[in-house]
């Protein structure tokens, strides 16, 4: 009975040395950073043509050469010119450009006939009401230093126009014919189809750095 005690307690002994030895290594073992091995990220640009162009340059290369449009681009003629049943009259088929048909947004080189689903071929034409809140937005960005070309009539134009159906062509080509800060109006002549209209901008609140919208738009 006396042997069986202390075989017990030797065996106790034994095991709070083993479970005392374990901790210790756990405690005194240097921690190590798992190493992570850095895995291919898939090129985005391994399906592009190898000299492909970007929106607005021109494609001057073939396919062949490695050349044509990068993915999600449309290529067109922006020399082409049309009449108004987008028949062409003159072709310029050997100036190509690249550009992003179908984002609801007429750029530069598009037209109604070569990407009628962005370029409209009617002008919005009418007396436009200003909305206060956006006024008020609008003059808050400008006065924390957001949107500078707010300011400049111009840059409101060639940024706003497009809404109103005119290409970003057009109103690159626009042509000032008023400008009376003092009284806070601007005008514009913009050819569009033939047709000459006056774009009005207006200054809602009047006054140095202050922003500028398009109030007005005429057929003339």
């Amino acid at each position: 009975m006396f042997m069986k005690k202390i075989l017990i307690v030797v065996l106790i002994v034994v095991v709070v040395a083993l479970a005392g030895v374990v901790v210790y290594q756990k405690l005194n073992q240097p921690e190590t950073t798992p190493i992570v091995v850095n895995q291919p990220v898939a090129n985005q640009s391994e399906n592009q043509p190898k000299n492909c162009a970007k929106e607005g340059e021109i494609n001057s290369l073939s396919a062949a050469q490695g050349g044509g449009c990068c993915s999600g681009l449309t290529s067109v003629s922006p020399a082409n010119t049309f009449d108004s049943a987008c028949n062409i009259i003159s072709s310029q088929q050997h100036i190509e450009a690249c550009v992003l048909c179908g984002n609801g947004v007429c750029g530069k080189g598009e037209n109604q006939c070569n990407c009628p689903q962005d370029c409209r071929s009617e002008i919005t034409i009418g007396k436009f009401n200003i909305d206060q809140v956006k006024v008020s937005e609008l003059q808050s960005a400008i006065d924390e230093g957001h949107q500078p070309w707010r300011l400049d009539t111009k840059m409101v134009l060639k940024a706003d126009g497009l809404a109103y159906g005119f290409t970003a062509d057009e109103l690159e080509n626009a042509k000032n014919i008023l400008t009376t800060g003092s009284a806070g109006v601007a005008q514009y002549e913009i050819s569009h189809n033939s047709i000459v209209y006056t774009v009005s901008l207006i200054q809602p609140v009047v006054g140095e750095n202050k922003i500028w919208m398009i109030g007005e738009i005429s057929q003339k």
